[in-house]
């Protein structure tokens, strides 16, 4: 008791008589309610890859040496000539001393399960030394969980997820507080009931949710965050409204102009651009529009970028990469490698068979998604599902994984089937047919007469490429490859692929659905004043679209993030016909 006096003592005259006159002040707070929660709360967490940066390369006295942020490695002997070094993680570079100023970077598996393939552009230094960048794909996870509270109490939520939007798997609808325990309520992918799909702790002192998820097995400390500072989940913030201006020039090689340069009515684009501002996110379904340009007569004539992307922010494609898988093929034909769309699969991969179906597979039947194997990706049963084969561990060659499905049909004898295997295994197909890497053939063939100079390639397991999506892109190299096969298979007076190749590739050669198919391009008409007008595109899962309209000499390039989501196709669908084709002139 002494030392309680002694320290009632010690307050000043001041304080006692305010504790006296305020007795309230002294008593217990209320416990936080579910109004509390109400507002925008955000998770931001990035999982690296940490090594990056300049790398020197150098010739020495017992071979080569790699230097990267003062760690030493030693090279060793690689395939076909190449010198490899080991930063251990299962980060390694490529060099290839016979073309000492390209060369790759393996970064390590990623959150995102994947490995990927960079490049890195090396300058010499002198004799016998290079230096070059280093910038592996990032892996960013974020998450946005907006409360919502009605007049009864009740409250509403979701997850938004720009990069993977596994929001949509999670499915969560409701937020409870139940004795300062947070509790989100959905019904995920594959439940048969609603769940608690998240728990954890609410610090309203500090502004803080930890939250656990059993099905993604981790937690995460979501923080509240005003509107001002949620740049990824509006599509602007702090917007003023949307005046156009022309796209900068960069040394990517796209030419630029204005509206009125190509035909476009300002107004009515102006209009366009301030409603995509202007939509409230609602749920997951939203449209989450990344990316917006539009080139007309060969110039880009509008970029605009949303939730916080920009233009030098490399994009997943995802199935938009098959139809890359497909120009690939055609540039390699190009080079005067011997593959055509007759070259035979099993044969070309070694690989013995007995059954004359798979003898009689050949690459435009991959070319095609006819190959016969028993592989559609939205059929849960079907053995070569994508899904299935990804989730496997049995077999880690995916080329063999393919080889050794079994037969539907025979090739060719039934209408096309959605299967990734079949533009992967085309990928496989190229590399045996050329004796090259498909990083290199990529490189070589595609990116460097392209101009694009940063991209991640998404690899299999055992480290090739994989065919089937995944590449990243930044947007303005992702909507060339439309423009090339608009332009009859060249890029500003560079020949990527025949123009023989690019018209068959567009072709409406395949009925799918509502849609056509040539070779791993989609085509489908739109109405425009009165008329019908053919598009063909390259359509990755999210919204990714890469679409020209040659009757317009028009290209259109959309990125999202609606991943998994109806919302993926409000571009294509809505977008396209409803606001951008009326403000296009003859």
């Amino acid at each position: 008791m002494k030392s309680v006096l002694d320290l009632g003592r010690a307050l000043p005259l001041a304080a006692c008589l305010l504790a006296a006159a305020a007795p309230s002040v002294m008593a217990a707070e209320a416990p936080p309610t579910v109004r509390d929660l109400a507002g925008l709360w955000e998770v931001s967490v990035f999982h690296g890859p940490d090594l990056r940066g300049t790398i020197v390369v150098e010739r020495v006295a017992d071979g080569w040496r790699a230097d990267l942020r003062g760690r030493l490695v030693a090279g060793k002997a690689g395939e076909r000539g190449k010198v490899l070094f080991d930063f251990g993680q299962d980060r390694s570079r490529s060099f290839d001393p016979a073309k000492p100023g390209g060369a790759f970077w393996r970064q390590g598996r990623s959150d995102k399960g994947y490995n990927f393939i960079t490049p890195v552009a090396l300058a010499a230094q002198g004799k016998a030394r290079w230096a070059g960048e280093v910038a592996p794909l990032d892996d960013r996870l974020t998450l946005y969980l907006p409360v919502k509270v009605a007049a009864d109490g009740t409250a509403s939520t979701f997850v938004r997820n720009p990069e993977a939007n596994v929001g949509r798997f999670l499915n969560i609808g409701r937020v409870e507080l139940v004795n300062g325990e947070v509790r989100l309520w959905g019904k995920p992918f594959g439940a048969q009931t609603e769940e608690v799909v998240g728990r954890g702790p609410f610090d309203p002192d500090n502004g803080v949710v930890s939250i656990y998820m059993p099905r993604v097995g981790q937690s995460y400390e979501f923080h509240r965050i005003e509107p001002g500072q949620a740049t990824g989940f509006y599509p602007r913030v702090g917007a003023v409204p949307y005046r156009y201006a022309a796209p900068p020039a960069r040394a990517d090689g796209w030419p630029v102009g204005s509206f009125e340069d190509v035909g476009i009515s300002r107004e009515t684009m102006q209009r366009f651009v301030q409603h995509i501002i202007d939509l409230p996110v609602e749920s997951n379904s939203t449209s989450d529009l990344h990316a917006l340009l539009i080139a007309r007569h060969g110039k880009l004539v509008l970029e605009e970028y949303f939730h916080g992307y920009d233009r030098d922010q490399l994009h997943d494609t995802r199935s938009a990469g098959k139809s890359v898988t497909a120009t690939l093929m055609g540039a390699a034909m190009n080079a005067g490698y011997r593959l055509s769309p007759a070259t035979p699969v099993y044969q070309t991969m070694g690989y013995a068979t007995d059954d004359p179906k798979k003898r009689a597979m050949t690459a435009e039947h991959l070319l095609r998604q006819t190959s016969g194997f028993f592989c559609d990706d939205s059929n849960d049963a079907a053995p070569g599902n994508e899904d299935t084969m990804q989730g496997q561990r049995a077999q880690p060659d995916w080329y063999r994984f393919a080889l050794d499905l079994p037969m539907l049909n025979a090739p060719g004898s039934a209408p096309p089937v959605y299967c990734s295997v079949q533009p992967n295994l085309l990928g496989g197909v190229i590399a045996r047919a050329t004796g090259k890497p498909l990083e290199d053939l990529f490189r070589d063939l595609v990116a460097r007469p392209m101009g694009i100079t940063r991209y991640a390639l998404n690899t299999q397991p055992t480290g090739q490429p994989y065919g089937g999506g995944g590449l990243y892109l930044a947007p303005r190299d992702f909507m060339k490859f439309a423009q090339v096969m608009l332009a009859g298979g060249t890029w500003q007076g560079r020949r990527v692929v025949s123009e023989a190749w690019a018209k068959r590739s567009t072709d409406a050669l395949e009925a799918f659905g509502t849609r056509q198919y040539g070779y791993l391009w989609w085509s489908q008409t739109y109405p425009y004043k009165g008329r019908q007008v053919r598009a063909f595109y390259a359509a990755g899962n999210g919204g990714q679209i890469a679409m020209a309209i040659p009757e317009l000499d028009l290209v259109i390039c959309f990125m999202g993030g609606n991943f998994s989501d109806k919302g993926a196709r409000v571009s294509q669908d809505v977008y396209v016909p409803d606001y951008i084709l009326p403000a296009i002139n003859d």
